[in-house]
C-alpha cells in the first residue's frame, strides 16, 4: 500500500472511531488544550485562533509513524506551509501529555 493511502486509511479510521465522542459542527470552536513544546514552553490550541490547524498525532517508536512521518510533513508543508492562516502541530503521543 502506498504511504499516502496508508496515512489516509489511518486518519479515516481514527476519525470514524472518534465520531460522536464530542461532536462539533464545522466552523465551531474546537475544545482548547495545552501542551509543552520541545523547549518546555506551554502552547495552547487557542494560540492559533483563526487558523486552520493540522494536528499530526504519532508515536516516535511506532514503525509506521517513523517511516511515513517525514513524507507526511513534507507533503502538508509543501501545500499549506506558506499560508498565513495555517499551522501544523505534531504530537509524539509516547512522550507528550495534553492538559
Amino acid at each position: 500500500m502506498k504511504p499516502l493511502l496508508k496515512m489516509s486509511v489511518l486518519i479515516i479510521t481514527i476519525l470514524l472511531s472518534m465520531q460522536g465522542l464530542d461532536a462539533q459542527n464545522v466552523g465551531s470552536a474546537a475544545p482548547d488544550f495545552t501542551f509543552k513544546n520541545m523547549e518546555g514552553i506551554d502552547v495552547k490550541l487557542s494560540d492559533h485562533k483563526g487558523k486552520v490547524v493540522f494536528l499530526c498525532l504519532f508515536g516516535y517508536g511506532c514503525l509506521f509513524c517513523f517511516n511515513d512521518g517525514a513524507s507526511t510533513e513534507t507533503q502538508v508543508n509543501g501545500v499549506y506551509g506558506s499560508k498565513d492562516d495555517f499551522q501544523a502541530l505534531g504530537f509524539d503521543l509516547w512522550i507528550v501529555t495534553l492538559t
